[in-house]
């Protein structure tokens, strides 16, 4: 990058009172960046990742059971789920059943290790996620949420 300004080129202009929200992609990014920074070292003793945390906070949550209901929730695609789904079962976190209503549908379900494992970890995302959101208020914490699922839904239906 250079300070010669006649190498600068200004970004197209927009309304006079439009906010430079600069690449929504790369700022996604940096906030996942600074995220995993923290939580990694907190998880990796326990031999799981953000995502494998995730994945068995769902099922313990009741949010999802099967590997295409994580894929709604987790943005991995399903063969990425599958391959951290026979992780965590050799693991003793998971494990699978064939529903009985239907024998092509395979159900998870968390062990009693992946219950405490949850149990045990809930409060560290909890303890990050308070470092991370340190001096925002309330109603900053809510408008972000709701941003976040209005950028979310636009991404969703546009993605079709």
């Amino acid at each position: 990058m250079t300070d010669d300004p006649s190498r600068r080129s200004d970004p197209p202009a927009g309304p006079a009172d439009a906010v430079d929200t600069g690449p929504l992609g790369a700022l996604g990014a940096s906030i996942t960046s600074a995220y995993g920074r923290l939580i990694t070292p907190r998880l990796a003793p326990h031999g799981v990742t953000l995502i494998q945390f995730g994945m068995l906070n769902h099922c313990f949550k009741g949010q999802a059971d099967t590997v295409s209901g994580l894929a709604t929730l987790i943005p991995v695609d399903a063969g990425s789920l599958s391959r951290h789904v026979d992780k965590l079962v050799r693991q003793g976190l998971l494990r699978r059943r064939r529903s009985q209503r239907d024998r092509r549908v395979v159900r998870l379900e968390l062990t009693d290790e992946g219950t405490a494992l949850v149990r045990e970890l809930t409060p560290v995302i909890l303890e990050v996620n308070a470092v991370l959101l340190s001096g925002v208020s309330e109603e900053e914490k809510r408008c972000l949420v709701g941003v976040v699922r209005k950028i979310m839904g636009n991404a969703a239906r546009n993605s079709r």
